[in-house]
């Protein structure tokens, strides 16, 4: 699972960008610059509410590849 945080930055736009939008930019950009596609077909989105989600969110954003040996998939 991938997880990621993303706060936009909305500046002079006639519209604003959705979080689909943003993603499958991000994503065709990625796999235009290596040439292939390395992502799974969809995204789990998730509003975060308060400092505390934010915390969590991120402590397992930041600790997720230390853990990974310990992933069974690995």
């Amino acid at each position: 699972m991938i997880i990621d945080i993303i706060s936009p930055d909305i500046g002079r736009t006639q519209f604003a960008p959705t979080i689909s939008r943003v993603i499958k930019q991000f994503k065709g950009s990625i796999t235009k610059q290596i040439g292939f596609s390395p992502w799974q077909r969809s995204f789990n989105d998730h509003i975060i509410r308060n400092q505390a989600e934010y915390t969590a969110y991120w402590r397992y954003i930041e600790s997720n590849p230390v853990n990974w040996e310990n992933d069974g998939l690995f």
